[in-house]
């Protein structure tokens, strides 16, 4: 799973020069963890709305004994990152509040157990009282340009309402010393995945079977 499993370059700059990058900001040897390509098309599209990283990170791997639970994500620009193309914005945690983290956390979505892993099954959502009194600061940047923010750091963006489409990557690592669980990540997410389109088709199913019945007993019904 993965761009980087399917694409050398990726691979060679994820787990080479950008994993020294990482493990010298933070002081520690990180390994790569997962990463996503975003693609925001032109004309309105991408967006999504102000949530947290640690806990959406951790819904395909619940339970299991080998999770982690530090992750640095570094973003890396493909295009230029503007405003206009729906660029990240980073929330400013108003003065006196503790930085959230895992002994402070602030109140989030949970995420539905038995909804789809990568829509109303996902967690980190903000509710709307913790994002009150927020600073969004746009996080305006050039191509190549790499940034790096915590699990913990609140962040949304706005659809790209450009005429031109806009791409990045986002890169994210855990320490060493939590386990190198790339590969078991990938497969996790792929059963907790599959797990959820085999419950959907028998819901499905039951629907139509259900609807089928009541069909067969309306038209069992005399002078119906």
């Amino acid at each position: 799973g993965g761009c980087s499993k399917h694409h050398r370059g990726f691979r060679a700059f994820a787990t080479g020069p950008l994993r020294l990058a990482v493990s010298k900001a933070c002081g520690q040897d990180m390994q790569l963890y997962k990463e996503k390509l975003n693609l925001k098309p032109a004309g309105g599209g991408g967006g999504f709305a102000p949530h947290i990283d640690s806990p959406s990170l951790r819904v395909f791997t619940l339970g299991e004994p080998w999770a982690v639970e530090t992750f640095v994500t570094a973003m890396v620009a493909i295009d230029d990152m503007t405003e206009e193309n729906g660029c990240l914005r980073l929330a400013r945690v108003p003065a006196g509040r503790p930085a959230w983290s895992e002994e402070h956390p602030p109140a989030h979505d949970k995420g539905d157990a038995l909804g789809d892993p990568d829509a109303g099954g996902r967690a980190g959502g903000l509710e709307p009282a913790d994002g009150a009194g927020f600073l969004w600061e746009a996080l305006e940047c050039r191509a190549a340009d790499v940034w790096l923010f915590n699990g913990w750091v609140p962040h949304r963006s706005a659809p790209n309402v450009s005429l031109k489409g806009r791409r990045a990557v986002f890169f994210t690592y855990n320490p060493q010393s939590e386990g190198s669980v790339r590969e078991l990540y990938y497969e996790a997410a792929a059963e907790k995945r599959r797990c959820f389109a085999e419950a959907a088709l028998l819901a499905m199913h039951a629907e139509m079977e259900g609807r089928a019945r009541m069909d067969a007993a309306y038209l069992s019904v005399p002078g119906m």
